[in-house]
């Protein structure tokens, strides 16, 4: 019984453990979630909200509004050569006729020789946000995903997913233990 609990606990600790890895992708640049494919190329996004969330890097879902960082690296060395332009983009539904958009920050197309693009800004409310990349040149690519401010989501389900599934282990070893007691007592 006592080995049975003790791998429990192991296994739920691993998990625990596994979670903040698997929030940031964890496993290397091709499963992390944070990397999206422009065209054939590869581009890193990272988030930090440093009043709320310290240093801990965030990606498409944000737990808070307030000042953010966002930071844009660019994975592959071609995209480095060409200009490349980034917006933030909060979209305006309207009563009557299409939705707006309202640029919250951008920055204008140029070449980023060191890969990076970093983004101040400031979210003052909870919603959903559109990050737009335009690589130019010949072959003009566009690239647009959505970021989540405030809204909850990603993280905040994991954690709940490993309690549950820890104590879900627990369950079923506890039962497991009395079970197997009580077909000993009866032999």
């Amino acid at each position: 019984m006592k080995k049975i609990l003790l791998s429990c606990l192991l296994s739920l600790g691993l998990l625990l453990l596994n979670t903040s890895a698997m929030a940031h992708g964890g496993g290397g640049i091709e499963v992390d979630t944070c990397v999206v494919n422009i065209g054939s190329y590869r581009m890193h996004f990272s988030a930090y909200q440093p009043e709320t969330s310290g240093g801990e890097e965030l990606c498409w879902d944000l737990p808070m509004t307030g000042s953010t960082i966002l930071v844009f690296d660019l994975v592959d060395r071609i995209l480095r050569d060409r200009p490349v332009e980034v917006r933030i983009v909060e979209e305006r539904k309207t009563a009557a006729g299409p939705a707006n958009y309202k640029t919250i920050v951008e920055r204008p197309a140029q070449k980023y020789p060191k890969g990076t693009i970093e983004l101040d800004t400031e979210f003052t409310k909870a919603g959903a946000y559109t990050a737009v990349v335009i690589v130019g040149g010949e072959q003009a690519l566009v690239f647009k995903t959505p970021i989540r401010v405030g809204l909850g989501g990603g993280q905040d389900l994991q954690w709940i997913a490993s309690i549950a599934g820890g104590a879900l282990i627990l369950g079923l070893a506890f039962w497991y233990s009395r079970r197997r007691g009580k077909e000993a007592k009866a032999t």
